[in-house]
C-alpha cells in the first residue's frame, strides 16, 4: 500500500501524537465530528506533507483549471492545526463553521 504521508517527521506541519480523548476534546470545541479518514490519517501522524500535492476538481480555481493544490494536512494541537480555523476563517474573510484542514 502507498504512503499517505511524506517522510518527514519533523516537518512544519507535523504535531505531536494524538489520542483518542484529544480527538474528541478536539471535535467538542469545533462542533463537529470530523470524517473517519481523517481521523485515520491523524492517528498514523497528526498532520505532515503529504505524498501527492495536487488532486482532481470538476471546478477551475486560482492555481489550475482540473486539479487543486494540496500539500499538506493541517493536525489537531491546542491552537495549531485545525484548532487554528477560527482565527484563519477571520482572517481570510471566509464562511464561518468551516474547519479548514489545509491552507
Amino acid at each position: 500500500m502507498k504512503s499517505f504521508w511524506e517522510i518527514d517527521e519533523e516537518g512544519y506541519y507535523t504535531l505531536k501524537k494524538i489520542t483518542a480523548e484529544e480527538v474528541a476534546k478536539a471535535e467538542k470545541k469545533l462542533g463537529v465530528t470530523l470524517p473517519d479518514t481523517y481521523k485515520k490519517l491523524i492517528f498514523q501522524q497528526n498532520g505532515g506533507y503529504i505524498v501527492h500535492n495536487a488532486f482532481p476538481t470538476t471546478h477551475s480555481n486560482s492555481w489550475a483549471e482540473d486539479h487543486i493544490q494540496f500539500n499538506h494536512l493541517l493536525g489537531i494541537a491546542e491552537d495549531e492545526g485545525i484548532m487554528d480555523s477560527a482565527y484563519l476563517i477571520k482572517e481570510w474573510e471566509l464562511p464561518e463553521g468551516l474547519v479548514l484542514i489545509n491552507g
